[in-house]
């Protein structure tokens, strides 16, 4: 029996590297409600895999690298797809020294913010931005209805149609969680 956990465990964390992964966190008001950046939407922030580490955009740090998940956020959903070529530090490097734009601007070159960054290292276009929830009333005399964007639920979603696979769990981190 302790060979067949070995053996589902093993394999398990073989397979990480072999594919591009990105996690969404899904964050909660003290309420216990999801934080809703988006009317019904899940997911509040995400990063995305590169080499051993998740790659993110942080509001105090920029982008920003750490080694587990749960550095990030506590409740977390990843994406894969094994056909996509894993990314290295090499793929991403101009992504590194931008900044957190706390103003959510698609077009500014020296800022990024999560659902952003890695939308532009995955190649995805952006979508006409609502700002329709409460989480967003700060921003409404700074944003137009319409300007470009992504969140979080339209990246899973976009990934989704592009043939990413649910592998949560994937690693120690995920299994023990």
């Amino acid at each position: 029996m302790i060979r067949f956990y070995l053996v589902v465990i093993f394999g398990l964390l073989s397979s990480v590297g072999n594919a591009v992964e990105v996690a969404f966190f899904t964050f909660r008001k003290p309420d216990g409600t999801v934080l809703e950046l988006e009317p019904r939407g899940k997911f509040a922030h995400v990063a995305i895999r590169v080499g051993s580490q998740w790659m993110h955009a942080h509001p105090y740090r920029g982008v920003d690298f750490v080694d587990r998940l749960s550095q990030i956020g506590h409740e977390w959903t990843v994406l894969a797809n094994d056909n996509v070529q894993p990314l290295s530090l090499m793929n991403v490097a101009r992504f590194t020294k931008l900044k957190y734009d706390s103003r959510f601007r698609w077009e500014a070159e020296d800022s990024t913010y999560c659902s952003k960054l890695v939308g532009q290292i995955l190649k995805i276009d952006p979508l006409p931005a609502a700002f329709e929830v409460q989480a967003w009333d700060h921003l409404r005399t700074e944003q137009r209805e319409g300007s470009l964007g992504l969140s979080p639920d339209d990246l899973f979603t976009i990934l989704k149609k592009r043939g990413f696979k649910d592998e949560s769990p994937r690693t120690c981190e995920g299994l023990f969680r």
